[in-house]
């Protein structure tokens, strides 16, 4: 990551500027040698958006925020361990700046779609354990939603879907080949498709009709001292 920012300032990026932010977040060592006009370049926008970007976070412009973002990798790098309760400290955080990237229109537009069409979760790996958590929630408010945990039915049952159908599609890389396939089906039939990742554009981000980003770094050792 790129340091901490206040939620105010999170929310306050337009959809351009906070791509720009997510690309920097994921790219910060290749971004430290970049100058202004290859990274605007990278991220199909303008110097100006950088600039913009740059003082919404707090500094005077590019060459200040390059200067804060090396500092921050050198600091990561002798981070050290965290014990037990610095590392649950650490995970409360992420969830709270998680939420605070999420907007209201968003959730508006997500809490219709549930009220309104038939509900789908798919994901690989340790994401289908927070995949079948959502979907026992939203049977517990008496929502039904599927949960697929084989993929091959999952791709069965995304060729049959439709405009009717909303797909949850979450990958924290956003590039798991399975949950990319299952997207673009369900997509293709004309479903809605919600994208669940980490901060960046991504091929499931670029796919989904609505995307929702997770903030989540890099977990540190954990040691169990007192």
């Amino acid at each position: 990551m790129i340091g901490k920012f206040d939620s105010k300032i999170l929310k306050s990026l337009n959809k351009s500027e906070f791509e720009v932010f997510s690309y920097i977040s994921n790219h910060a060592e290749d971004v430290l040698q970049m100058t202004i006009t290859e990274l605007a370049r990278e991220n199909y926008v303008s110097t100006t958006t950088i600039v913009r970007l740059c003082k919404k976070l707090g500094f005077t412009g590019y060459s200040e925020f390059k200067f804060h973002l090396k500092q921050t990798l050198l600091e990561k790098a002798v981070r050290p361990k965290l014990n037990y309760k610095e590392s649950a400290q650490k995970h409360l955080l992420d969830v709270e700046r998680t939420l605070s990237m999420i907007h209201e229109d968003t959730l508006d537009r997500i809490v219709n779609l549930i009220q309104e069409k038939r509900i789908h979760f798919f994901a690989k790996g340790l994401s289908s354990i927070a995949c079948e958590y959502i979907t026992n929630q939203f049977l517990a408010m008496s929502l039904l939603a599927i949960n697929y945990t084989t993929t091959h039915i999952a791709y069965l049952s995304a060729e049959k879907m439709s405009e009717m159908d909303v797909v949850f599609v979450m990958s924290m890389s956003g590039e798991t080949s399975q949950s990319l396939r299952f997207a673009r089906i369900a997509k293709s039939r004309g479903a809605t498709v919600v994208s669940i990742t980490s901060m960046g554009m991504n091929s499931l981000t670029k796919l989904a009709d609505i995307s929702l980003y997770v903030y989540a770094e890099e977990d540190q050792s954990v040691t169990f001292e007192n």
